[in-house]
């Protein structure tokens, strides 16, 4: 796990160097670009650091192996979160309090204890995984070769428009799950 905001230079060349490293032995990676999480589910802005290491591979001329990256979507019908997020949206008098609150974990914890012991889990809707049109990083390289370039400000507008088509790609693959899909027929 990568420590966010963490300013040590030396961690940071560190790491760099380590995510190029892998990327050149053909190591698959998984990062988020999206920029965080949201109540929503817009993305905010990207974040470029890792995808910065993973692109930087490619300055290496030794590195000539083809590149890709493979925008993944994931989207869920329901998850744990779901009654703290739509309690969010209440105003603070209609909120649960925190004896309330800890009156149904343990009510959670009770009733799927319970069901462990009978072998009767509750299941918690549909997990969608949907992979979107894989990118070329050499033909991203090829067509703006300043993403390689050595100071990160001359980088990071190619970052930038890199990261901004991963999440366009993400986002045009995002699978429709079924109750959202009900949902959105009874809203109509």
């Amino acid at each position: 796990f990568i420590r966010r905001r963490y300013r040590e230079p030396l961690y940071h060349a560190v790491l760099s160097g380590f995510v190029r490293t892998i990327t050149k032995h053909g190591v698959t990676q998984g990062i988020f670009i999206e920029g965080g999480l949201t109540r929503d589910g817009a993305f905010q802005k990207p974040k470029l650091g890792m995808l910065d290491y993973i692109v930087l591979s490619k300055a290496d001329p030794d590195y000539t192996a083809p590149l890709y990256l493979i925008p993944t979507s994931i989207n869920y019908d329901r998850v744990l979160e779901d009654r703290n997020l739509t309690e969010e949206l209440m105003g603070k008098e209609d909120r649960s309090t925190k004896g309330e609150k800890l009156g149904t974990t343990f009510q959670f914890l009770f009733k799927n204890s319970l069901r462990s012991l009978v072998k009767r889990f509750k299941r918690y809707g549909y997990a969608i995984v949907t992979f979107g049109e894989p990118i070329s990083v050499d033909e991203f390289v090829k067509a703006h070769p300043a993403v390689i370039a050595r100071d990160f400000a001359e980088r990071k507008p190619h970052l930038t428009t890199l990261a901004e088509t991963v999440m366009s790609r993400i986002s045009d693959a995002l699978p429709v799950t079924p109750v959202a899909l009900v949902a959105r027929i009874f809203a109509e």
